[in-house]
């Protein structure tokens, strides 16, 4: 078994690459978050030069689906190996929900650790590295109700840690997990090359015309090729569920956003409202407070009074320590419509425009939109074409919501966040959303 400690160019972390029949097992590695402009993990490891990539998923505070990646460069990869695997992600099913572990390489260690199933730490160091490390993880981290599952040395001594775990329970394993294993950024097709004494040969034998010939079958099989491909791509772009159809339409959103608002105090316990922003991602939704401290008042003060106010079900929370805005989040529930819009229907794209523009002049408000980047890609990088394009909407105005969409009925439009603002006495309102449109 050899062990290497490598350098990582990009970010000048360092990472040990454990190497054993043929497997390169990596420890230390620079997890970062998928960019949510970006379409997968594949073109993001692409962008970034890398030669491997690895991916998991991971649910967030919002319960939205989040997915980090990890990569390795060409010239990070290990002599003598012809596989790649990630320890952090072997050793996470062993430690999840919550808790650490800390591994011996070689003269090094691993510090792997997890919190609500969420990788948190993949580092790798000497003992007082190792050991800072963890001290800054328990520092941030509250114990959970059942304790921390935790993994030490035996040379270590942290009580109420489970027996030692050891490298080679790890990688002397028949097949290691494929949630653990890189994966290639290139997929390009593998072609036998000849030498030009072998095609030679293929001439003389055949001839031009059969060379000829085969040329021509393989340009026809290369359109098959693509032709397949194409309808592969249009098969998944059908599966693609349009995004406005787990969203709701402008009304039901509006009322219930106006209907949590209404609700709102000016006051609470001598603190003032200053915002609330209600925001959606299909029928759950988040209505979130801001409250000021006025002269005389503490937090304390505005702690209980929601208590109160709210039975126990939401808690107030802070700016600390200056104490002087406030806020509490509560739930919001919203009606999706049975039956949306299907791409086949939607306006095309000048006459909606149009007809927005139309409206923003009637009741005199700030209207903008912006295109968004609508192509997708498959796992092999190819394009996917959807039949919709996507502009990004955003409205500000102090008219009243209730008295603004009234008479507005757009089933190709659907709104995320209405935000409300006591600006020098006025209420102020902002309002940020999408419309669809065909992709003539």
């Amino acid at each position: 078994m050899e062990v290497t400690l490598s350098e990582n160019n990009q970010n000048n972390r360092n990472f040990t690459s454990v190497i054993k029949n043929k497997r390169a097992f990596f420890s230390g590695l620079d997890w970062k978050t998928l960019p949510s402009e970006e379409k997968n993990a594949r073109t993001f490891a692409r962008k970034n030069d890398a030669e491997y990539f690895l991916s998991c998923q991971y649910q967030d505070s919002e319960n939205e689906t989040k997915t980090m990646v990890a990569f390795i460069g060409k010239e990070d990869l290990p002599a003598g190996a012809s596989s790649f695997w990630s320890l952090a992600l072997m050793i996470k099913p062993l430690i999840e929900p919550d808790g650490y572990a800390i591994c011996e390489l070689g003269d090094l260690y691993g510090f792997v650790s997890c919190v609500n199933n969420v990788l948190v730490n993949d580092v790798v160091g000497n003992k007082s590295q190792i050991m800072s490390a963890l001290t800054t993880f328990l520092e941030f981290n509250e114990t959970p109700e059942p304790g921390w599952k935790l993994y030490q040395p035996e040379s270590w001594d942290i009580s109420q840690a489970l027996p030692s775990l050891t490298l080679s329970a790890l990688i002397d394993v028949k097949k290691p997990p494929k949630e653990a294993a890189f994966t290639r950024v290139s997929r390009k097709r593998q072609f036998m090359i000849y030498g030009g004494s072998a095609i030679l040969a293929i001439l003389l034998w055949n001839g031009i015309t059969m060379y000829q010939e085969y040329r021509e079958k393989e340009a026809a099989a290369e359109a098959a090729r693509l032709r397949l491909a194409k309808e592969m791509a249009d098969k998944q772009a059908i599966q693609i569920a349009p995004p406005w159809q787990h969203l709701p339409e402008i009304k039901p959103f509006i009322d219930k956003c106006i209907d949590k608002w209404d609700a709102l105090p000016l006051s609470i316990a001598g603190w003032r409202f200053d915002l609330a922003e209600c925001s959606t991602s299909g029928n759950d939704g988040l209505l979130r407070t801001s409250y000021k401290e006025l002269s005389g008042v503490t937090v304390e003060d505005f702690s209980t009074r929601i208590r109160e106010i709210f039975q126990g079900t939401t808690t107030a929370t802070f700016v600390l320590p200056e104490g002087s805005a406030g806020g509490f989040s509560l739930p919001v529930s919203f009606d999706v419509s049975p039956d949306p819009i299907t791409p086949d229907t939607l306006p095309q794209a000048t006459d909606i425009q149009e007809r927005l523009t139309t409206f923003a002049q009637k009741m005199r408000l700030k209207l903008t939109w912006q295109e968004i980047e609508n192509t997708k890609t498959d796992e092999e990088g190819r394009p996917i074409i959807l039949p919709w394009n996507e502009y990004e909407l955003m409205i500000q105005t102090s008219t009243p919501p209730s008295i603004l969409f009234a008479n507005f009925h757009e089933p190709a439009v659907r709104f995320q966040y209405a935000g409300i603002k006591l600006e020098e006495g006025r209420l102020n309102y902002e309002i940020k959303g999408a419309f669809y449109v065909k992709n003539n």
